[in-house]
């Protein structure tokens, strides 16, 4: 199996075979362009000339997928497959471990439609319990956060994961009665972020309390798959699994 990521941020490939993964980059390494979002052509070649060739070509974007299929022929005859979003996440942890079975839990700004996926790895299959439908995203949530910081959404977050060391959350509260509300097992923004909220300046407490607020979720998401499911090993992956500190 070739993976393709392409067309978004930072395009990759990756070669599989029976589970295991063979190679693997960033198109970045070879155009030597920092988050290249072009067609990950140097990176399929090198895999192509490294390895055999594939049998399918995966895919996780029904909006640019015509476009894929178009581009991806000039490479290999592999049968092209499209893939869920969230599941292409999923299992990007999943093949880390030696696990039957896990806990799974994806938050992203946005994945096909939605933007967090809640379930249950078992048998070789994910099944979704509980999903949340984009714009109620976590993603977006903290990208607007980052814009209003002075900072460049969906590239600097992990600027204002820093910052938020040096500031104090105190405005955790007023975000949580005004802006993104959470109890157990479930969280919803108040107002409609795609717009953003404006682009400001740099305030310690500020990334402070989006940094908490955020914490404060994605831990009580979790407690509650552990408690829906009985499973205590969770697979956790999406671009706000990348938010170490939380």
């Amino acid at each position: 199996i070739l993976g393709v990521s392409s067309y978004h941020h930072d395009s990759a490939a990756a070669s599989l075979k029976d589970g295991e993964i063979l190679g693997a980059s960033h198109e970045e390494r070879f155009s030597r362009i920092k988050y290249d979002n072009r067609f990950p052509e140097n990176t399929i070649k090198w895999l192509r000339d490294t390895y055999d060739d594939w049998d399918f070509v995966a895919f996780y974007e029904k909006e640019t997928y015509s476009k894929f299929k178009q581009d991806i022929k000039k490479f290999t005859k592999a049968k092209p497959v499209l893939v869920d979003h969230h599941e292409a996440h999923a299992m990007s942890s999943i093949l880390m471990t030696d696990w039957d079975q896990c806990a799974v839990m994806v938050i992203d700004t946005v994945g096909g439609k939605f933007s967090t996926s809640l379930g249950a790895y078992r048998n070789g299959k994910i099944e979704w319990i509980k999903r949340f439908r984009y714009p109620n995203s976590l993603g977006l949530f903290y990208s607007s956060a980052t814009r209003l910081l002075g900072f460049r959404p969906l590239v600097d977050e992990s600027q204002v994961m820093a910052a938020a060391a040096y500031g104090t959350p105190k405005w955790e509260s007023f975000i949580k009665d005004k802006i993104l509300n959470y109890q157990d097992g479930d969280y919803q923004l108040l107002h409609n972020l795609t717009r953003g909220v404006g682009t400001g300046a740099l305030d310690w407490d500020i990334a402070a309390s989006v940094q908490r607020t955020f914490e404060n979720i994605a831990v009580n998401l979790a407690d509650w798959i552990l408690r829906e499911t009985g499973l205590d090993k969770l697979a956790y992956s999406g671009g706000c699994a990348l938010n170490c500190v939380a």
